[in-house]
């Protein structure tokens, strides 16, 4: 751990918020952030990439678990001191798996109005939501783009190796940056592939430069062959509590006790308290049992109730 004496204010500032936020992964955060001790610039901004797909399919759908990214990133950009909060809609991502333009663009559209309901119901008005086709088509970007192709490992694949020239530009376009992702396992250790530590450790080794990156908890499905996924695409959107006007919370529980384990449903629950608290915490109090508490969540994100 970094010491208080050696440590710029806003590192501290950081570190308790990795310590306080329970939607944070604290230990894996603190290991990430002891290493990038090289950041010592207070941060332009706070930071997430938001992807549209798998390898092999589209989101079907936002799940409320992006509020599981948006929250702690807005906390963190406030104890920093950062002037936004960006997040980066990976449409050209998606565009080079060769989904149909048209479903990249409507997908692009229903995530980017859903980032624009979120704004307004939580109070996000550092938030700026960029589209990467559009960062993508600046000369910076393209340039930024070249440097990491030339020190990329062969078969690293053109949609990991964009991400990490997103990386790369808009560290030095904004000043720095503090990058919230996301991770299945809490332990420092080996990464898995589809999570974002992956893509982290892959950016610092190939580049050389240092990342702030805190690592906020999975999503959580109603599917005990994947309970554990992605905080911004679901495949099924059956499995999820989804980020859409009708969604029965309650509903979507109760049905989900009837196809999922009780350590799955646990799971659910136990991701929504941990929302629903980061929310009361800063947005407004919330009452009640926790179905009640999450549909009010839902609710106020889907332009369901008045601000």
């Amino acid at each position: 751990m970094i010491s208080p004496e050696s440590s710029p204010t806003w590192r501290q500032a950081l570190n308790e918020v990795a310590l306080q936020e329970p939607l944070i992964r604290t230990r894996l955060s603190l290991a990430a952030l002891e290493q990038a001790c090289a950041c010592t610039a207070t941060p332009g901004a706070v930071f997430i990439g938001l992807g549209l797909c798998s390898p092999d399919q589209l989101s079907q759908g936002l799940p409320l678990d992006i509020i599981g990214l948006l929250l702690p990133a807005e906390r963190i950009r406030r104890a920093v001191g950062a002037s936004a909060l960006v997040v980066l809609v990976a449409d050209s991502h998606a565009l080079l798996n060769r989904f149909d333009r048209r479903e990249v663009a409507r997908s692009t559209e229903e995530v980017c109005a859903a980032l624009d309901r979120a704004r307004w119901a939580l109070g996000l008005d550092a938030l700026r939501v960029t589209r990467a086709t559009s960062l993508h088509a600046a000369p910076a970007y393209r340039e930024a783009l070249k440097r990491v192709e030339r020190v990329a490992p062969d078969g690293a694949g053109a949609y990991f190796t964009r991400e990490a020239a997103d990386i790369a530009h808009l560290q030095r376009e904004l000043g720095g940056i503090v990058k919230v992702g996301w991770s299945i396992s809490g332990a420092p250790g080996p990464s898995h592939v589809i999570d974002e530590l992956a893509f982290d450790r892959s950016f610092c080794t190939w580049t050389g430069e240092p990342l702030c990156a805190v690592y906020c908890k999975a999503g959580r499905a109603l599917d005990d062959q994947r309970p554990k996924a992605s905080p911004y695409i679901t495949l099924r959107p059956e499995r999820r509590i989804c980020l859409r006007v009708g969604e029965d919370v309650a509903g979507k529980l109760a049905l989900g006790a009837q196809v999922a384990s009780g350590e799955t449903v646990r799971g659910v629950r136990n991701h929504l308290k941990a929302m629903t608290r980061s929310y009361a915490q800063l947005v407004e109090p919330l009452e009640g049992p926790l179905e009640r508490r999450a549909q009010h969540m839902l609710d106020r994100l889907t332009g369901g109730l008045a601000k």
